[in-house]
């Protein structure tokens, strides 16, 4: 209601939630500085919220300087209204002014309040009534209930309503609480793109889009600013969205002017020394004509006086700062230029196009964010926001401090740790392809090592195989090139999958490619890598997994993708290297000569250079002390030529080259039918859904050419049961996923393992094996 007062600052909590694009920083440093406490922090989050009494922490006032964290009761939602878990808050003026004075405007604080207005949430519970809302929904909170009977509420001035219930405004409770109810009909779903904190900005958004609409503004309006707070900022970015055709707006800070320029306005500094009027004239030299719509968004004495002085004769002048008290004008000065001077109480029936708006890509609302806190630091908080409200915080470019009460951290956490596959499809698997791809990679790597994605179920006994002599619980196992390093063999265990395999593993550690070096390609759902084998090194990992295997926590099977250095003089030693240190803890050895990243590397691939290599890896196996039998898969491209394919399998049949396994297969370097094709311009490795096809064919003819006396692991654009069939149908015996687990998250594997049982149930088939090359025929032509 007095969001004129802002002058912003949202708190923002840790969560794994959209908001993940300005918490890209923070997360990093999370990640990398201290996995293991925030690992902690967000399962014992999870833990919590499985408490039968749930955490309502809540930041209220007493009185003036006397804000406490205490425990509020959770609410009770009637048939109308929502539970909300609170996720964003923002901190405006309004809320510091009742803070330290313990009023705002006419509106006294005489009981304990919650404070925030501004926000945004996760419902978790709706009332009977409610149609168009549902549990997990993010929605925006409009925090202004009118009472819907009055005149003005009938006329459709519900704004103006004398009974309207304003959050954190007297006597009435905001939002700074883990758990809030709100009416429905005032909570707007977000879109999967727009973040909790632009979902928090609506506020203020709504604020300026009225503030527009109350002076009409339009097509060539020329307009003038006063103030780069949030509203002021909000105001020009509605004014400039709306075809406004110049745009000007003033602060005495310079630093505030600097967010306003990426705004696309012009800006114009203010000297303290100077009166308003030479002030005015100042503003029409830059502008180069006099404005006819003038916005104080600031609303003192100064600010007042000048926006009559700078507006057009028969323009309008529009108050959205809210004078502290009692101010004079020179109302003579507007009388005689027959100068409106109109005043903005609230917003009616902006939400909804603040929020389309948002969600146009057209605003950079998050420039207004200058700080996140969580709710437990909240006393900071307002001092941050009341040191930025004064001005005295000078080294800050961004006007607003955002606290966040981690309601989207509280119900992902439930979501993630009951693997939803709706929750993962809708909601946290988009946030995530808001991050750079490498680092959206990095994040889950981290989550899955600190057994965050929750546990899978058991699996069905139909998919229960022989694998090299051990028992798989399902044929499906996560494909080397996703923990890379070994760091989340645990966590990965946890998933449903029935196999590991991590790498590629080098001799010794190298960067890889320069960065970036991975592309999402989502329209086609694919990926385009060229990571180069960046590793950190036979040591490293090797000592990572001892680590894994002592501890007695995995029971899984465990296989090592080994790689050669890019500076290699000798591939075959690299490879010897990776056998003689990973034979005797691996459960299988994968020798990896298809990556297109490491130059060279597909040349070994080659008749005579195969052969070679393998003689010695196969060598080197059999005179391993410990483990000595340790299954050697050998990984294809799937670019071979029939030729290519064989000499490696005339190669592979020789007794001295005989491998145990294959994988088919690695990415390929065609871009044959992508959509994408500004970046199918990348160069790399393709995976995903169009290696589909390519990777079924290959292991068709493998399977042919081999007469089926060679285990095949399938592997490329596997994200169906029926996927899951057609590679088994082709001659695989087992499946590897990636491109698809990076794109549909953990909930994927339990979804492929669904359907692929009711196809085998359908089809008549009692066990895996069964189904293995029975159709390989149909796929050597496609």
């Amino acid at each position: 209601m007095f969001s004129r007062f802002v002058s912003k600052h949202l708190v923002k909590h840790l969560k794994l939630h959209p908001g993940i694009k300005r918490c890209h920083e923070a997360t990093k440093q999370n990640i990398d500085q201290s996995d293991q406490t925030l690992g902690n922090q967000i399962k014992n989050l999870i833990k919590s919220c499985q408490r039968e009494n749930k955490d309502n922490l809540a930041a209220v006032l007493y009185e003036i300087n006397d804000l406490r964290l205490e425990q509020r009761p959770m609410p009770e939602i009637g048939p109308k209204d929502v539970l909300l878990a609170v996720d964003c808050v923002g901190i405006c003026r309004t809320d510091v002014e009742y803070w330290q004075k313990g009023r705002a405007g006419p509106y006294v604080v005489e009981e304990p309040m919650i404070l925030g207005r501004e926000a945004s949430g996760i419902v978790v519970e709706s009332g009977e009534q409610v149609q168009h809302l549902r549990k997990g929904d993010r929605v925006a909170v409009e925090p202004g209930e009118s009472c819907r009977h009055c005149q003005l509420c009938r006329s459709g001035q519900y704004n103006l309503c004398p009974f309207i219930r304003f959050c954190a405004t007297p006597p009435n409770d905001g939002l700074l609480t883990r758990y809030a109810k709100h009416p429905a009909h005032l909570c707007y779903k977000l879109p999967d793109h727009v973040t909790m904190e632009e979902g928090a900005l609506l506020e203020p958004l709504a604020v300026g889009m009225a503030s527009c609409r109350r002076a009409k503004v339009g097509l060539g309006s020329e307009v003038l600013i006063l103030g780069c707070g949030p509203i002021g900022l909000t105001t020009l970015a509605t004014a400039t969205s709306i075809g406004a055709s110049k745009v000007l707006i003033v602060d005495k800070k310079k630093d505030r002017l600097e967010i306003a320029k990426n705004f696309g306005a012009d800006t114009l500094h203010l000297k303290d020394d100077c009166n308003p009027r030479d002030l005015a004239q100042s503003i029409h030299a830059t502008m180069g004509c006099i404005p006819n719509k003038c916005f104080d968004c600031v609303g003192t004495v100064e600010s007042l006086k000048l926006a009559i002085y700078a507006t057009r004769p028969g323009g309008m002048c529009t108050l959205v700062g809210v004078p502290d008290g009692k101010i004079v004008l020179p109302l003579i000065d507007a009388m005689s230029r027959e100068i409106d001077i109109l005043g903005v109480v609230n917003y009616r029936n902006d939400y909804p196009i603040a929020l389309a708006m948002a969600a146009s890509f057209e605003l950079s609302l998050p420039a207004i964010i200058s700080h996140h806190f969580a709710l437990e630091q909240i006393s900071l908080a307002f001092e941050t926001a009341k040191l930025q409200a004064d001005g005295t915080l000078k080294n800050k470019l961004k006007s607003l401090t955002f606290v966040t009460l981690g309601g989207g951290c509280i119900f992902s956490a439930l979501c993630v740790n009951q693997n939803n596959e709706k929750f993962y499809e809708e909601v946290l698997m988009p946030a995530t392809r808001l991050l750079p791809p490498e680092f959206s990679h990095k994040v889950a790597v981290w989550a899955c090592k600190n057994k965050l994605l929750g546990q899978s179920r058991a699996d069905d006994g139909i998919l229960k195989c022989n694998f090299f002599g051990l028992t798989l619980k399902n044929p499906i196992g996560i494909a080397a090139g996703f923990d890379k390093h070994a760091e989340a063999v645990e966590g990965l265990s946890q998933l449903g999958f029935g196999f590991i395999e991590i790498g590629s593993v080098t001799p010794e550690s190298q960067p890889g490619q320069p960065k970036p070096r991975v592309f999402r390609l989502v329209g086609d759902e694919a990926i385009i890598n060229r990571y180069g084998f960046n590793s950190e090194g036979h040591r490293v990992v090797y000592e990572r997994l001892k680590a894994v295997r002592e501890s007695g926590q995995f029971s899984g099977i465990l296989g090592v993708n080994l790689g050669k250095n890019k500076d290699s003089t000798s591939a075959k030693e690299d490879y010897v290297k990776g056998v003689q240190i990973f034979g005797p803890i691996a459960d299988y050895l994968v020798v990896n000569i298809s990556s297109p990243n490491t130059p060279g590397l597909r040349d070994l691939q080659g008749k005579n250079d195969l052969q070679e290599l393998l003689e010695a890896v196969i060598q080197t196996r059999n005179q391993l002390s410990v483990n000595n039998s340790v299954p050697i898969l050998l990984k294809l491209a799937p670019d071979l030529t029939k030729q290519d394919i064989k000499d490696i399998v005339a190669v592979i049949n020789k007794k001295s080259c005989k491998v145990d396994g294959l994988i088919i297969s690695n990415t390929t370097v065609s871009r044959q039918g992508l959509k994408d094709s500004q970046l199918a311009l990348e160069n790399g490795g393709l995976s995903g859904a169009p290696l589909r096809s390519k990777s079924t064919r290959l292991v068709a003819q493998i399977y042919y050419q081999t007469g089926g006396k060679i285990p095949i692991i399938g592997v490329g654009g596997i994200a169906t049961g029926e996927d899951a069939f057609e590679k088994l149908e082709a001659g695989a015996s087992y499946l590897q996923l990636y491109t698809s687990f990076i794109y549909h998250g953990p909930p994927v594997v339990n979804k492929i393992k669904r359907e692929l049982v009711d196809i085998l149930n359908k089809k008549g088939y009692n066990s895996i094996s069964q189904v293995v090359g029975c159709n390989y025929k149909k796929y050597l032509s496609e």
